[in-house]
C-alpha cells in the first residue's frame, strides 16, 4: 500500500472541514488541518484581519505494515494523533509572538485565547484497518470508516476543554503534569548528590535534553579534580569529607555497641585487622555501589518521564482484542 492508496481509505472529499496538508515527513501517512468549532470553551487566537491562527493538526500514519500485517491477519495498525498549533508560530519555526507582523494574532486575542481552556493532544495507536470490512476498529467490535475515525478524535479533542466530558481526561493531564514535576525536582536531588558529594560529573542540561530516556553508562565519571589519601582510602575532597561525616556520626551515635565487639574477639585482631577492613568496604560501597545505584535509578526516572512524556493524557496503547 502507498500513500494514495492509504489516503483514500479516509475520503477526506466527503468532509471539506478537513483540508489535506499531504504527506507526513515519514512513513506512509498524512495529516490534515480543521478549525475550531464556535461553540467550546476554547477561542482560538486571531490576526488582525481576523483570520483564526490556532488550529487543530490530526497526524495519520502507519508503519512496518508487512511486518504487523502477518501476526494480525488481516488488520493494518496506524496511529492518529491531534494537537492544537499556531499557525503563525509553525510556519515561522517560532517560539514567541512577533506582534508587530501583520499576520501575527493580536496581543489581545492571543491573551484570551491562553486565557480560556485549552484542547489537550490525543495520541492513539490502538486502531487498525480491517481490510475485509474496509473499516478500521480498535478490536472492541466496533467499526468506523476513515472520516468517521477523524470525526471520532477530533471530536474527543474539542471535548476535552467542556467542564464534564473533559474532565477525565483533564484530570488525568493534570496528574501527568504534576508527577513529571516530581519526577524533575527527584533527579535534581539525585544530579546534585552525584555531582557534590560522590564527585561525579554528568552532562549538563543545556547538552541534555531532559525527554532523553536517560544518560549513558560513560556519562558517569569521577571529577578530574584534587584527591586525598587518607590512610589506606583515596578518593576525592567531597567524597572523604563526606564519608568522613557519615563514619563519625556512625561511632557517636552507636558508639557502645561498637566498643562492646572486641569482648567477642581478639582486641588487637579487631584493631588491626577487622576495624580497618569494615570501614574500608564501607567506603567501597559509599564510593563505588551508591554512585552507581543513585545513576541507575537517576536514569529509570528519565525513562519514567519519558514515558509520561510520550505517552500523555490522550493516549491509548494498542490491544490486541481480536477473535
Amino acid at each position: 500500500m502507498n500513500y494514495e492508496e492509504f489516503n483514500r481509505l479516509f475520503n477526506l472529499q466527503s468532509n471539506p472541514a478537513y483540508k489535506n496538508l499531504g504527506k507526513t515527513n515519514c512513513e506512509i501517512g498524512f495529516f490534515v488541518e480543521r478549525n475550531y468549532p464556535e461553540n467550546i470553551a476554547f477561542k482560538p487566537s486571531l490576526t488582525k484581519d481576523g483570520n483564526v491562527d490556532d488550529i487543530s493538526i490530526i497526524y495519520v500514519k502507519y508503519k512496518n505494515f508487512d511486518t504487523c500485517a502477518k501476526s494480525l491477519d488481516n488488520y493494518m495498525p496506524i496511529s492518529i494523533a491531534i494537537y492544537k498549533i499556531s499557525n503563525y508560530l509553525t510556519k515561522r519555526s517560532q517560539s514567541s509572538y512577533d506582534y508587530e507582523n501583520n499576520d501575527c494574532p493580536t496581543k489581545e486575542s492571543v491573551k484570551i485565547s491562553q486565557e480560556s481552556p485549552q484542547p489537550i493532544n490525543l495520541d492513539w495507536d490502538n486502531y487498525f484497518f480491517d481490510s475485509k470490512n474496509n473499516k478500521f476498529t480498535c478490536g472492541n467490535g466496533k467499526f468506523f470508516s476513515g472520516i468517521e475515525l477523524l470525526e471520532l478524535i477530533y471530536k474527543k479533542h474539542c471535548d476535552s476543554v467542556h467542564f464534564i466530558k473533559g474532565l477525565p481526561i483533564r484530570s488525568k493531564s493534570k496528574l501527568i503534569a504534576a508527577l513529571i514535576k516530581i519526577i524533575d525536582i527527584f533527579a535534581s536531588i539525585i544530579e546534585f548528590i552525584l555531582r557534590h558529594i560522590f564527585a561525579r560529573t554528568l552532562p549538563s542540561k543545556g547538552s541534555y535534553p531532559d525527554w532523553h530516556k536517560g544518560y549513558a553508562k560513560e556519562d558517569l565519571k569521577r571529577k578530574s579534580g584534587h584527591t586525598l589519601n587518607l590512610v589506606f582510602l583515596k578518593a576525592e575532597v567531597p567524597v572523604l569529607v563526606s564519608f568522613s561525616i557519615i563514619i563519625i556520626t556512625l561511632f557517636y551515635l552507636e558508639g557502645d555497641k561498637i566498643n562492646k565487639w572486641p569482648e567477642k574477639t581478639n582486641s588487637t585482631l579487631y584493631k588491626i585487622i577487622v576495624l580497618p577492613m569494615i570501614i574500608f568496604l564501607l567506603f567501597q560501597i559509599w564510593d563505588g555501589v551508591l554512585p552507581k545505584t543513585l545513576f541507575y535509578i537517576l536514569n529509570y526516572s528519565y525513562m519514567i518521564k519519558h514515558y509520561f512524556i510520550f505517552n500523555p493524557a490522550g493516549k491509548k496503547n494498542r490491544k490486541k482484542k481480536f477473535n
